[in-house]
């Protein structure tokens, strides 16, 4: 079911960087000469550590064939590095996006279960979370909290930042090494647990979570997804999942690091939000929070010695027009930081 080819197909002149923020090469040196349809030669520069992801470039405009022709190199490769930029190649709309997503994936996902705000801009092309700009969104693999999960994710970059607004990335199959080992056995006896509480006004309402209004959907939906649910009024639904924190890949067979439990933890909103919030509906309320598997309370210096654990060898993307990123969605965990100006960037699962 994940057997994967790693020959290429004619691949384009491509060139893998040590750090994506440093400046490509000259595509003049590797110009093709006229009377080859495609080149033939392809250079690489082996990466270190700090630059874990694939960068490829073209060097003259490149279509959906070329990507067909060599899906079986690129998921080697995204077996390999977690992450790939394809940069240079034509802009695209977002129904070009997802043809682009069908023919490198197969097929692509419904964003449901919900659990940030994004605008649907095509068939299952939404714009990366609609979350305020001069806030930062904290590392994590999409929907992670779900039974069932996207295994790709990729982001097109149709406008960039002005300022800030860089995508970072991190490889959760390294995140073990990183993490004290008694927090690493303390979560894989316990589990962890995310609770959500949807209530007027407050966060997500479980019509747009869910896409439904319609309550006995939602109860199935929960069902489907092994989550615990409770009406505690005809307006305020909490849902609970225990869920593992660690998993193997289907792929490489690599034990990756792979939740949410920093990102729906209440110290991950701001200090004044939060204290409002905790004052106002009181911890057990709040639109989101993480646990235990058995119910106890994560403290704060775990969650914040988890979050240094991604920082460490992480990446920053910045962005250029036209950039295609894909991302292996359970290998590599992504944030994405403050910015400034008018950034638009599509988002596609599969």
């Amino acid at each position: 079911m994940f057997k994967r080819e790693p020959a290429p197909l004619n691949p384009l002149v491509l060139i893998m960087k040590k750090n994506v923020n440093q400046s490509l090469a000259s595509p003049d040196a590797f110009r093709r000469r006229p009377s080859q349809a495609e080149p033939t030669e392809h250079h690489y520069q082996e990466c270190d550590s700090q630059g874990f992801v694939f960068v490829v470039e073209s060097t003259f405009p490149g279509g959906l064939e070329w990507f067909a022709s060599n899906r079986n190199w690129i998921h080697a490769k995204l077996k390999e590095h977690g992450a790939i930029i394809f940069r240079g190649f034509t802009n695209q709309a977002a129904s070009e996006f997802h043809d682009w997503m069908i023919t490198v994936c197969s097929r692509t996902l419904k964003y449901e279960g919900r659990s940030s705000p994004r605008t649907k801009v095509f068939e299952n092309v939404y714009t990366s979370t609609d979350y305020p700009p001069d806030r930062r969104i904290p590392f994590h693999n999409e929907s992670s909290y779900r039974r069932e999960f996207p295994t790709f994710i990729a982001f097109y970059c149709a406008r960039p930042a002005e300022g800030g607004g860089q995508t970072g990335l991190v490889r959760t199959d390294q995140m073990l090494g990183r993490i004290p080992e008694s927090i690493r056995l303390r979560f894989e006896e316990r589990k962890w647990m995310y609770v959500r509480n949807f209530q007027p006004g407050v966060g997500m309402s479980w019509q747009e979570s869910f896409c439904t209004d319609d309550k006995a959907q939602i109860e199935a939906h929960c069902r489907r997804e092994s989550m615990t649910f409770q009406w505690l009024s005809n307006v305020h639904l909490q849902t609970r999942a225990i869920r593992d924190p660690i998993i193997v890949h289907p792929v490489t067979g690599e034990k990756c690091w792979f939740n949410h439990a920093c990102f729906f933890h209440r110290t991950s909103l701001d200090p004044d939000i939060r204290a409002m919030l905790e004052e106002q509906l009181g911890v057990e309320y709040l639109p989101t929070n993480s646990f235990y598997g058995d119910g106890g309370e994560i403290d704060a210096k775990t969650i914040d010695q988890i979050r240094q654990a991604y920082l460490v060898n992480s990446v920053n993307i910045e962005w250029q027009t036209g950039d295609l990123l894909l991302v292996d969605n359970i290998m590599t965990a992504h944030c994405r930081a403050p910015y400034q100006g008018n950034r638009l960037i599509y988002a596609a699962m599969a």
